[in-house]
């Protein structure tokens, strides 16, 4: 596990673009040059391997804004939450190998705007769309990283998180239901190395 604070979003944002370890593009900080009390992001990643299913990796990555003396911080993630993305890598079938989004949810996104469940910390629609890029930035570098060239996310069949949110990063619709839920399908994003 690795948890790492940030005092700004663009900093947060440029992280999670350029690397898939977190803890390692950032010196390290000191008690010497930390302010006593600060409120920054905290982006925690959390990676590991089943006991019975060797083949896949799991990953969960949170970010929320805390309160923070030196480099503690004193709030929990469900109080001012930034995003959360649960993914995985399946590498169980070595000719079909993919990232699964498991999980995602980014303050202040479609479904926040539509059901309107934030009801603490909301980020302005251009932060929102920086941190949804970033994401999906960082999963695809989790991509490269582990030669598969497929990311592969459950969407509802009315296609209104898709049209709103998924088109424009490159997801094409497909007729592969999902396992979870029989109104939902799934959507795919083929990352092509050669260009």
């Amino acid at each position: 596990m690795t948890v790492q604070l940030f005092n700004n979003m663009m900093l947060l944002s440029s992280i999670l673009k350029i690397s898939t370890k977190i803890d390692s593009v950032l010196p390290k900080p000191s008690i010497y040059t930390m302010p006593l009390y600060s409120n920054n992001f905290i982006l925690k990643h959390h990676h590991y391997n089943t006991e019975f299913i060797k083949n896949i990796e799991y990953h969960n990555l949170k970010c929320w804004k805390s309160n923070c003396i030196f480099q503690y911080y004193l709030d929990d993630d469900y109080v001012n939450t930034v995003f959360k993305v649960d993914f995985s890598i399946n590498r169980e079938d070595k000719n079909n190998t993919f990232i699964k989004i498991d999980y995602l949810y980014i303050n202040n996104d479609f479904y926040d705007k539509l059901y309107k469940l934030n009801t603490g910390l909301v980020l302005k629609d251009e932060e929102t769309l920086l941190l949804k890029h970033s994401i999906f930035k960082f999963i695809e570098n989790w991509a490269t990283r582990r030669n598969i060239d497929k990311i592969v996310i459950d969407i509802h069949t009315n296609l209104l998180r898709y049209n709103s949110e998924l088109k424009d990063l490159g997801f094409v619709v497909t007729d592969t239901p999902s396992i979870l839920n029989v109104n939902w399908i799934e959507a795919v994003k083929i990352l092509n190395y050669n260009t």
